[in-house]
């Protein structure tokens, strides 16, 4: 799984900032949870303009991967609306385990 997942990250490399994790299933022996994260590079330097711009001076950009993983194990217990307020634009999603009309 690792070696798929890091091909992934050898691909991605130009466009996308990627960050993946690899741990055993809560209350399982043999079974593993593998999740990747990617972001859009020019949405990170959207961001480290926007701090620049605030007279912040980042060190670097973190994939929050665990936030995400937080987020995503929520959505599967319960329906969710993320809404993602940017400078220039706003995203949605539904989060949902059932069907979503």
């Amino acid at each position: 799984i690792q070696d798929k997942i890091q091909q992934y990250e050898t691909d991605f490399k130009e466009e996308l900032d990627y960050d993946y994790t690899i741990r055993l299933q809560e209350g399982e022996s043999e079974i593993y949870h593998a999740t990747t994260v990617a972001v859009s590079k020019s949405i990170n330097r959207n961001y480290i303009d926007q701090a620049i711009g605030f007279g912040l001076k980042p060190l670097f950009v973190d994939v929050q991967i665990n936030a995400i993983q937080r987020v995503i194990k929520k959505a599967w217990n319960f329906d969710y609306l993320l809404v993602d307020i940017g400078y220039e634009n706003i995203s949605v999603g539904i989060g949902c385990t059932e069907y979503v009309p």
